[in-house]
């Protein structure tokens, strides 16, 4: 669940009822409005554009929060908090998923840079189909969003973190939440939504081939966006570690500003998967890739086969003890009781049953070897 209220900090809040989205200012009808402004005498086409840019103004933040004022003016905290956000946005790697190279993830992968805030990506990790020719932006930089800066005190514009910088994607249906970090709701980082099963990243949208990804965070429900990041101690949509029973929280940047490791899950659409400081170390290697789904073929059918043979043998032989038990048992004496049965049932049913009671006991003094009985 969500992390508990703490002093001076905001807990987002839950959606309204009116269908998730933040409250518009009420809208009346058109020919009323239209003779409202014929009487004032202002084109009820402009009245409405002067509406729009209205609209889309209230949802800026007046003031960009910083991050001393995020964790209550602890000057100490706000510094371990930017060093820790700064590493995540000043790595030479994908922003999207921390690695370095250009064919981590394919041999026709490229790494591409965004002209604007020098921000670089995998084609595959932002969602675009080629290489764009010319000058390129990244989509925060073509909507002219400033995604914050940790170096100067800026929290960042993601609606899903409050971390600064990187690669972000525009939002479609825009956040309903108000988070502590005030958000204007319209953007966040592609590597925050990869992560994450409830939101979904499109990366086929027509006409956006060279434009990236867009994203659809509405499933996103409170335990999730209350989480308590275990790296920066802030909140936001964290992503736990995708090792099984490991509980363990983070944000992605911060997961990678740390250096954990990650993997790209073979089903789920590619799903990035981030793994705790514990089982980012070499000796979980192929457990991270049976996590993701990349397992050795045959490795687990092949260990599974050897603990069936050896519970087969522990059933034939339990022990040791009683092999040699079943060793010194050949040759004893052991009433043979088939043979008993057979005795009697030769009697044939005339007979009396002194008779049958004599030829079965005549029997039983047969012996044979208790190794041949079973």
């Amino acid at each position: 669940g969500g992390a508990g209220a703490r002093p001076g900090r905001k807990r987002a809040a839950p959606p309204s009822k009116g269908g998730g989205k933040r409250p518009r200012r009420d809208s009346r009808s058109r020919s009323s409005s239209a003779a409202r402004d014929t009487d004032s005498g202002v084109d009820a086409h402009a009245s409405g554009e002067m509406n729009s840019r209205d609209a889309e103004a209230s949802r800026e933040p007046k003031s960009r929060m910083t991050i001393a004022s995020l964790v209550g003016g602890d000057a100490e905290a706000a510094a371990r908090v930017a060093a820790i956000w700064h590493a995540a946005v000043d790595a030479d790697a994908c922003h999207v998923c921390g690695a370095g190279a250009s064919d981590r993830w394919g041999d026709d992968d490229e790494i591409v840079f965004c002209d604007g805030c020098d921000v670089q990506v995998h084609l595959s990790c932002y969602g675009l189909k080629r290489v764009p020719k010319g000058k390129w932006l990244c989509q925060g930089c073509e909507d002219g969003v400033h995604p914050g800066d940790a170096a100067a005190g800026e929290v960042g514009t993601c609606a899903l973190c409050p971390q600064p910088g990187g690669a972000l994607a525009v939002l479609d249906p825009p956040s309903h939440w108000d988070v502590a970090w005030e958000t204007p709701g319209t953007h966040a980082h592609v590597s925050c939504a990869s992560c994450l099963p409830e939101v979904f990243v499109w990366k086929d949208v027509p006409g956006r081939e060279t434009r990236g990804a867009v994203v659809d965070m509405s499933f996103v429900k409170a335990p999730r966006i209350n989480l308590t990041c275990s790296l920066c101690a802030q909140e936001g949509a964290c992503t736990q570690c995708a090792m099984r029973k490991c509980f363990a929280t983070f944000h992605p940047l911060c997961a990678r500003g740390a250096g954990f490791a990650t993997e790209r899950h073979a089903s789920q659409d590619g799903r990035h998967l981030w793994f705790c400081r514990t089982h980012s170390g070499e000796r979980w290697g192929e457990k991270r890739r049976e996590a993701a789904g990349m397992g050795i073929p045959g490795n687990a059918g092949d260990k599974r086969d050897k603990r069936s043979s050896k519970k087969k043998a522990s059933k034939k032989f339990p022990t040791k003890q009683k092999a040699e038990e079943e060793k010194a048992n050949v040759g004893t004496a052991e009433p043979n009781v088939e043979a008993a049965a057979v005795a009697a049932n030769a009697a044939g049913p005339d007979a009396s049953d002194a008779t049958r009671r004599g030829d079965a006991e005549g029997a039983e003094t047969a012996v044979r070897p208790a190794s041949l009985s079973r």
